[in-house]
């Protein structure tokens, strides 16, 4: 068995362990952060569950989704397909949207949101309409060229 497989086995596994650990962390390093009262307490322990707490969920999102997320289907063919051109794209789509945020009055809250939901919005419509439908620009995005495409 290779190393890959028993990562993926352990992970799949003990997800629930994962799970628990990392509610179990959050609220113990809810209270170390607020404390009780007026006394709250940062430090190496402190930085310590919040270590074990960040790992727990990672390792839970990897099992839960290794489980129930790694299946063949058409959004997966169609999201592995998006990946690098997204990727490409996105950077571009952030400097013009936040050149134009800036001095937009807006709480920071707000424009965060503006941010994360128009960069995936605005990269997927140009995928969508000006890269995958194309077979010509295709390759300038990583991408295979298609036979039936304009």
């Amino acid at each position: 068995m290779t190393l890959k497989e028993v990562w993926w086995e352990n992970v799949t596994k003990n997800r629930l362990l994962y799970l628990v650990t990392s509610i179990v962390t959050f609220t113990i390093l809810t209270f170390l952060w607020y404390g009780v009262g007026r006394f709250p307490c940062k430090g190496e322990l402190s930085d310590t569950v919040q270590a074990i707490n960040s790992w727990t969920w990672v390792l839970t999102i990897f099992g839960y989704a290794a489980v129930y997320l790694n299946k063949p289907g058409r959004t997966l063919s169609y999201a592995n397909e998006a990946v690098y051109p997204f990727y490409i794209l996105h950077q571009t789509v952030i400097i013009v949207l936040g050149y134009y945020l800036k001095n937009v009055e807006m709480c920071l809250s707000a424009k965060f949101t503006v941010m994360v939901i128009g960069t995936f919005g605005i990269s997927w419509i140009i995928y969508e309409l000006c890269i995958r439908r194309y077979a010509w620009i295709r390759p300038l995005f990583g991408m295979k060229r298609k036979g039936n495409r304009k």
